[in-house]
């Protein structure tokens, strides 16, 4: 069988298109045109090949059909004409040249030592813009290049020429620099014409994650044409942050005394992006504007993701210069420093009180502020009258804080402790009739007012006014400076020899006071009410304050009392009522006691009190305005012996005409301390006792 391939050599055909016209003749061996197909069986075809195929014979069919490389990228179709001619149909995708070739029965057709073939040129069949492709765009670090490349195509991905004045537009890439570009409302545009592919180049100084996108002549470019060496072949951009060189300081809010302060530093780089890792070290100091010799190096209280928060405290007011000093590192060694000791403007350290801050104006809002009268505060709310001068944490007026209504559930037991409903355990009383009762009209000379000179005061005269005792009592105790009575080494109180002892017998009880119910020697020994300063509520538990009803404290110790003994108004127990901890008394009896245990006119005259911000552990406020971890921890109160008063001056005395009359006030620069001492910040006060379980009351010897 002979073959004869007609039609030109080469052939070209332009990609997608079906190309006619090639054919080919069938002869018999004697070379007689066949006037029929091939036998039945017999496949006679015509295939393109990639390369040109090998002949292994001279004459003949081949007999390696099943390693020939036939081209996938062109399709062939081999249709019987008439008179033993095939025509042939060529339909190819992919640019390249290419080669057809005649099989008999899948072998190829040999003559001469090489095929029957014509070669086959595919051409692009045109330019197309959304078959442009946009490859090697990356993530970058800030201001470090990164290339772009884009390529245009045809619809079967053939590399074409771009038209003349073809536009390329690329969007999202607004906050960069793209050389060759033109940018314009925030989309960057070239014009190009006569090239099949270009590059170019990009970087920006801020960080981010951009996702772009490329338009040609308006068309966008498909999804499938962007790729790049990254996982994901979308049209993104990651720009990571530089290497540190810069930082930002937070501003500093209100910063007072005694108070812990935070401040953040953010580190950052060059062009002011925030650095997420921590390959810096850095540090923040204050150092007095007046005073060099004051300095205040902040800790570092949290650090994560390249910004760090400071904790500091201020033992004094005035002007500071924060300092910062930042430097970079690696490995955890310094390479390179950015800031040392930079100064940062100037920081004012106000007093840790209103009143420190200005006399004039001595209570604090809910806002900061120091006004001269509550009144004048955004969040002010009801003043109560002199009456009934205790505002309740409920929001209404008592005349004693032990007036005050318990929470749901629980009533006030004759101790003043709120406890559940049924569970009181009173101890009865033996009372005295009323005209064994004594009055005493205070006078200037019997309540002197000494102002101490340092922040804790010394006070040299000793006092026994004997002349003043109740009833039976021969003498009473002598009042030192510290305002504890002189004691044996048994904790009781020193009695002459041959007098009898100033207690009252077991169950006697010459006055009974009203909320909480103790004894007394009359009844201007009663504890005097107690108030909180002009803003705050008087908590359930009858001692402390707080602005809102939720904010006060729950001051019990432990669940419940043990056994028979009976809870007391600071979370103490105590076997009888006598032994809970005794309440102040007031020289006069027109005054009313404030949180820090001060004789005062009235609730105006209260200083604001304790708020344990300069401590990180040390953040519970104790109803004696210390402050510890946790309720367990909160100081025992001094508890006088049966029927005695606490004076001003927190020392024990028979009764109140037995008080020293010396009370301490504090300048406006000092806090009063639980102890009844002055302090420069509450922070330095006095540790006090904190009793045990075992032994719950506190002396004025300072024994439990």
């Amino acid at each position: 069988i002979e073959y004869i391939l007609a039609g030109s050599n080469p052939l070209q055909i332009q990609a997608g298109v079906t190309g006619l016209g090639v054919s080919f003749q069938t002869f018999d061996q004697y070379g007689n045109t066949a006037s029929i197909p091939a036998a039945s069986g017999v496949t006679i075809e015509a295939k393109v090949f990639i390369e040109d195929p090998v002949c292994e014979t001279a004459d003949g069919l081949s007999s390696s059909s099943s390693s020939l490389p036939y081209a996938t990228d062109v399709s062939t179709t081999t249709t019987y004409t008439n008179s033993g001619i095939y025509a042939v149909s060529i339909t190819p995708s992919k640019v390249g040249t290419y080669y057809l070739a005649v099989l008999h029965g899948n072998k190829i057709y040999c003559e001469g030592g090489a095929p029957i073939r014509r070669t086959l040129t595919v051409i692009a069949s045109g330019f197309l813009g959304n078959a442009t492709t946009v490859t090697g765009y990356s993530d970058i670090e800030v201001n470090v290049n990164g290339s772009m490349s884009l390529a245009f195509h045809d619809k079967f991905g053939n590399k074409v020429f771009a038209p003349t004045s073809t536009s390329v537009s690329i969007y999202g890439l607004q906050g960069f620099t793209l050389t060759g570009f033109t940018l314009s409302n925030g989309i960057w545009t070239k014009i190009l014409g006569g090239v099949s592919s270009f590059s170019f180049d990009y970087t920006t100084t801020r960080t981010g994650t951009y996702d772009f996108n490329v338009t040609v002549d308006g068309t966008p470019v498909l999804s499938s044409g962007y790729i790049s060496d990254q996982t994901n072949n979308a049209p993104s951009i990651n720009v990571t942050v530089a290497r540190v060189g810069a930082y930002v300081l937070a501003p500093f809010g209100i910063v007072r005394e005694n108070k812990l302060s935070y401040v953040s530093l953010q580190a950052q780089d060059s062009f002011g992006n925030n650095v997420t890792d921590s390959n810096f070290d850095t540090s923040l100091s204050f150092e007095a504007n007046l005073n060099s010799a004051y300095k205040v190096d902040a800790v570092v209280h949290q650090r994560s993701a390249g910004k760090v928060v400071f904790r500091f405290v201020f033992y004094q007011g005035g002007s500071f210069t924060p300092k910062v000093t930042l430097k970079e590192t690696r490995n955890g060694v310094a390479i390179r420093t950015i800031a040392n000791d930079k100064a940062e403007g100037a920081l004012t350290v106000l007093a840790a009180t209103c009143k420190g801050q200005d006399s004039t104006k001595p209570f604090r809002c809910l806002d900061n502020t120091c006004v001269a009268d509550y009144s004048q505060c955004p969040d002010a709310n009801i003043v109560c009258p002199i009456s009934v001068p205790v505002r309740c944490y409920t929001g209404g007026c008592a005349a004693t804080s032990f007036e005050c209504p318990c929470p749901s559930g629980q009533e006030r037991c004759s101790t003043g402790a709120c406890q559940t409903t049924g569970s009181c355990l009173d101890t009865p009383l033996v009372t005295v009739p009323n005209s064994a009762h004594r009055t005493v009209s205070p006078t200037a000379t019997n309540n002197p007012t000494v102002s101490p000179t340092s922040s804790n005061p010394s006070v040299s005269p000793t006092m026994n006014p004997a002349a003043n005792l109740p009833p039976g009592v021969t003498s009473g105790p002598t009042v030192v400076p510290t305002g504890v009575p002189s004691m044996s080494p048994t904790g009781v109180p020193s009695v002459p020899p041959g007098t009898s002892p100033p207690f009252a017998p077991a169950n006697s009880c010459p006055y009974l006071c009203e909320n909480p119910k103790v004894c007394r020697a009359s009844a201007q020994d009663c504890p005097s009410p107690r108030v909180c300063p002009l803003g705050y509520l008087s908590c359930p538990d009858g001692l402390s304050c707080a602005r809102d009803a939720a904010s006060c404290g729950n001051f019990t110790r432990v669940k419940e009392c043990p056994g028979k003994k009976q809870l007391c108004p600071d979370g103490s127990c105590a076997t009888t009522i006598d032994d809970c901890p005794t309440l102040v008394t007031c020289l006069n009896p027109a005054y009313v006691v404030c949180p820090d245990g001060s004789c005062q006119s009235d609730a105006t005259q209260c200083i604001e009190t304790n708020t344990c911000g300069g401590s990180l552990t040390k953040t519970f406020l104790c109803p004696d305005l210390s402050c510890v971890s946790n309720a367990v921890d909160c100081p025992s109160s001094v508890v006088c012996p049966k029927n005695y008063v606490l004076c001003e001056d927190m020392a024990c005395a028979p009764s109140l005409q037995s008080c020293s009359g010396l009370t301490i006030t504090c300048t406006d620069s000092q806090v009063k301390c639980p102890d009844s001492s002055c302090s420069s910040n509450w922070l330095s006060c006095p540790s006090k006792t904190t009793c045990p379980l075992t032994a719950p009351v506190l002396c004025a010897d300072g024994q439990c």
